[in-house]
């Protein structure tokens, strides 16, 4: 029946007559998938397998979310009997199925659903700190934990606040509102699986804990939380110690040795072991490690204290010095040394008679002026000099000489401050005002006398003579010596001539005195009237690179005296010499630094102190040798000052102090010192390597007094990359770019911008080695290829770079993919596999800068290659004939020894191989009309085939 029915069938359609019904076109079967086992839960993404289906030549595989697939995440065409999906999906469950593809492009039905559960659950291990630990400054904190195989990056938390529990850290993760250190809002990203924490860290307790990132950026399972005790201890030792030997002023100098990790210090004076607020005398700051106030502490017994602070302005604990009496003229014997009285001869008349008394006493030193009082049976008086010396002075109220009526100096005159009988002076110095406005004052100092009255033993002559008879002449100087140079302001005293009072001229009692800065005295500096032949200026004088000239105008009683031009020979006055003195104080000596010495860091200077009375000093720093541009100025009341600023590095730094007179007059510079500017730089500590795929913390010795710290590198291209504004001691690599050599230094910042030296270089070796135990995964059987590459993972890794070529010298690829996984399925897609025989892979890493590591070796694996099949020269039905079938594989080349048949059409033949050429030839007769078939075999070969129709 079936014979019939395709005979008519035949008919039909030879004749015409019908239309060919419709033959559906077969389908290919449907895969049976075989792995992963339904509801396996995998840490990565697995490898999807299933069998080969009958008629399919590809396979579509989908993934999705949902047992619909609407959508599929995942949905590719492999011809691949495994897939392993190249991008990492995020923890969940997935379901999954495929289905056939044959060669006209026809579907089998879906295999069945599958599900699979994805979850990343590896977790970092804490390595240090350890938990509950401390870390104390200058230790950096570094941050380290074992890395998470399937990372490529971490997250690291830093928090302050709660532990990890409550609303802080929902499902034991810290919040990004907890951070202490974050980077736009969110954890510190890193490559490596350390950290050093640079940032400025408050003293006390903080949070941490790492969450892996896989390379698609999702996150991963975080970490037990861990803390740790983060302490700044700024533990210092003070002490105080007094710049000035002598024992009249104590003139204090703090010093501490430096705090690791400040940037400067504070300063606190209190009269009261609390340091209560109300009682503060004095807060400062400073860069260096020393400081003296700049102005004068009043007389107490004093408690003081110093703290650093660091770079971000946090201050740390206090530290307590030894406590320190300011006191001022305290000496065995109290007062200024050596008062005694004298007279106008300069004879010592101390605890006897004196009628022209000259009180005189010496320099106590840090004292800017003296107070005098005579007291004379009960009466006293009371005058204020910068002069160790003191005279009387007598009121006029007659004329003056022609000198007096110039513009110039008021006349120094006073009333008549003695009487005759028991008198004694009393004189104590006075410093500088205290820092609080308070007069600071030493003991005073007493010696007795008796006033005699204004009595001469020598008196001076009458001025009125018209033949010059009494005129004073050199020899009648006492001092100063004329021309001397005096240092302060001196005691002027001169010995009239003996007169024959029967001469009829009557003595001159009283005198007119005027210093002046030109010899016709038209600039005055200072003018007394005085009854005795010697004057001791009150007034502080500067220092003239001139000379001052002096002279005096003798008189009687304190009537109008003859005029008189000043001018040496007329009538009046010396009448031989024009006196003179020139005011030169002694200057400051400098101490250090002096010489062109190295000054490292924050610069303190030092000087001895004057020997005269001076109310403070004023320090100059400069770049150049002129001061045409000076750097720093300041007034001080101190030996010694703490500049407030670094100075530019390297290059020569000029310096000098002078003294300042009561009047607050500079006086004589000191010489001009030198420095170099220089500054402290750090070390590197860092003991292993920095070589490999990730490198150790970088971390250095702090630096006293250093803001900030930057790091230059060197890349391997030569590029160089500056970090800046480092407040730790420590940064770590959160990741690398380049590979190859390179270079890193580290350098201090200071104020004002200033950098120390670079540490020596290190060198670092960015290299990534190739992954290590490659497999190649391989079923190569006609009609099924399963083709995998796999490798040992590797941490530090954003992705693999995996590469197919037909040379072990990849020098043409026809295949270069990249993978987030450790093993690869390719999609055998490319003609090159369609047309297999001998090719190579190999696989490099990525790391998560995109920089490319070593490749692996050449991995070699064989594909069944393609034959191509020709056929011709069949004959018809019925005849016979000499068909030749010509074998060649994927690039023309012919196949020698290949297996040959020939089926259909009546025709069966044996096997026959083919030539070298790839030839081989048949004598045949078809017996019948249809389809002629040559298969052909061969080892290493897929099944190769022709059809021809025989008519």
């Amino acid at each position: 029946m079936t014979r019939l029915l395709a005979r008519l069938v035949a008919l039909t359609l030879a004749a015409g007559l019908l239309v060919a019904p419709t033959i559906a076109q077969a389908k290919p079967a449907a895969p049976k998938a075989t792995a992963p086992k339904v509801g396996t839960t995998v840490s990565t993404m697995p490898a999807l397998t299933w069998n080969k289906a009958n008629g399919a030549v590809s396979y579509q595989v989908q993934i999705a979310t949902t047992a619909g697939f609407n959508p599929a995440l995942v949905d590719i065409t492999t011809q691949n009997l495994r897939f392993i999906n190249g991008a990492m999906l995020p923890n969940g469950a997935y379901f999954w199925r495929l289905r056939s593809i044959d060669k006209a492009g026809g579907f089998s039905k879906w295999t069945g659903v599958r599900k699979f559960t994805k979850k990343w659950s590896a977790t970092a291990t804490i390595l240090a700190p350890a938990n509950l630990s401390a870390v104390a400054y200058p230790t950096p904190t570094i941050l380290s934990w074992t890395p998470v195989p399937g990372a490529s990056s971490y997250k690291v938390s830093v928090a302050t606040g709660a532990s990890g529990g409550g609303v802080d850290a929902p499902r034991g993760i810290i919040s990004t509102g907890a951070l202490a250190w974050a980077n736009n809002g969110a954890p510190i990203q890193t490559s490596n699986t350390n950290l050093a924490v640079s940032t400025a860290l408050h003293p006390g307790t903080y949070y941490w804990q790492v969450i892996p990132v896989d390379a698609e950026g999702h996150d991963g399972t975080a970490s037990t939380i861990f803390s740790f005790n983060w302490v700044w201890s700024g533990v210092t030792t003070p002490t105080v110690s007094d710049m000035v030997d002598g024992v009249e002023i104590y003139d204090p100098l703090f010093q501490w040795p430096a705090i690791a990790g400040a940037a400067s210090y504070q300063i606190e004076i209190n009269p009261t072991s609390g340091f209560a607020p109300g009682s503060l005398v004095f807060s400062g700051s400073t860069t260096a490690t020393q400081y003296a106030p700049l102005k004068t502490l009043p007389n107490n017994t004093y408690y003081w204290r110093v703290r650093g602070v660091d770079p971000q302005g946090q201050a740390g604990p206090w530290n307590n010095g030894p406590t320190f009496t300011k006191t001022y003229d305290e000496t065995p014997v109290p007062g200024p040394p050596n008062l005694h009285v004298y007279n106008t001869k300069l004879e010592l008349r101390d605890n006897t008679n004196v009628n022209e008394p000259v009180v005189q006493w010496s320099t106590v030193p840090g004292a800017r002026t003296y107070e005098v009082q005579i007291n004379c049976q009960g009466a006293s008086k009371t005058y204020f000099t910068v002069n160790n010396a003191w005279t009387p002075l007598s009121g006029y109220s007659g004329g003056v000489p022609t000198i007096f009526s110039q513009p110039g100096p008021g006349i120094s005159q006073d009333g008549p401050p003695l009487s005759t009988g028991p008198c004694f002076a009393a004189v104590r110095a006075y410093a500088d005002n205290a820092i609080d406005g308070t007069a600071i004052a030493g003991h005073f100092a007493f010696v007795d006398f008796t006033y005699g009255g204004e009595t001469f033993s020598n008196p001076p002559t009458s001025d009125a003579g018209a033949s010059g008879a009494g005129r004073l002449t050199s020899a009648d100087l006492i001092e100063p010596a004329n021309g001397q140079i005096v240092g302060k302001t001196p005691l002027l005293c001169w010995k009239p001539s003996d007169m024959d009072p029967g001469a009829g001229i009557t003595p001159s009692d009283h005198y007119f005195v005027y210093i002046a800065r030109d010899p016709n005295f038209t600039t005055g500096v200072e003018a007394a009237f005085t009854s005795e032949p010697c004057w001791a200026p009150s007034r502080p004088m500067v220092d003239e690179g001139t000379l001052l000239y002096w002279q005096v105008v003798p008189t009687t009683g304190t009537g109008p005296t003859a005029n008189w031009s000043g001018t040496a020979g007329v009538a009046g006055g010396f009448s031989d010499i024009l006196p003179s003195f020139q005011h030169a104080s002694v200057p400051p000596t400098p101490i250090a630094p002096v010489g062109g010495a190295a000054a490292s860091g924050s610069v303190v200077f030092r000087w001895a102190p004057v020997p005269e009375q001076v109310k403070n000093y004023t320090i100059e720093i400069a770049q150049d040798a002129s001061f045409s541009t000076v750097l720093e100025s300041n007034n001080t009341d101190a030996t010694s000052y703490s500049a407030t600023q670094t100075f530019p590095v390297g290059a020569t730094v000029y310096w000098r102090v002078r003294a300042n007179n009561d009047d607050g007059k500079g006086l004589a510079w000191s010489a001009t010192s030198t420095f170099v500017q220089t500054l402290p730089a750090p070390a590197i500590t860092t003991a292993l390597a920095f070589a490999g795929a990730t490198f150790p913390a970088l971390s250095w010795t702090p630096v006293d007094g250093a803001t900030s710290y930057e790091t230059q590198d060197v890349f391997p291209d030569g590029s160089v990359h500056v970090t800046s504004g480092i407040p730790s001691t420590a940064v770590s690599y959160t990741k690398m770019t380049g590979i190859g050599h390179g270079t890193v230094q580290v350098r201090a910042v200071f104020n004002n911008g200033f950098r120390s030296a670079y540490t020596a270089t290190r060198d670092v070796d960015h290299t990534i080695p190739e992954p290590g135990g490659t497999k190649t995964q391989l079923v190569n059987k006609p009609g099924k290829l399963a083709l995998t590459f796999a490798w040992n993972s590797k941490t530090n890794v954003k992705q693999y770079k995996v590469q197919v070529g037909r040379t072990p010298g990849f020098a043409t690829n026809f295949l270069d993919e990249n993978t987030d996984q450790s093993s690869y399925t390719p999609l055998l897609t490319q003609p090159d596999f369609a047309d297999g025989g001998t090719m190579y892979w190999r696989v490099a890493v990525l790391d998560p800068d995109g920089n490319l590591g070593a490749f692996s070796k050449a991995k070699k694996f064989t594909i069944l290659a393609r034959l191509s099949v020709a056929l011709s020269g069949q004959p018809p039905k019925g005849q016979p004939g000499v068909v030749t079938v010509v074998v060649t594989n994927a690039k023309g080349k012919p196949v020698a020894g290949a297996a040959v048949k020939l089926r259909g059409a009546g025709v069966k033949t044996g096997t026959h191989k083919t030539s070298k050429k790839g030839v081989v030839t048949f004598s045949v007769k078809p017996t019948k009309a249809g389809n002629l078939t040559a298969t052909v075999t061969k080892k290493l070969f897929k099944q190769g085939s022709t059809v021809v129709p025989i008519a």
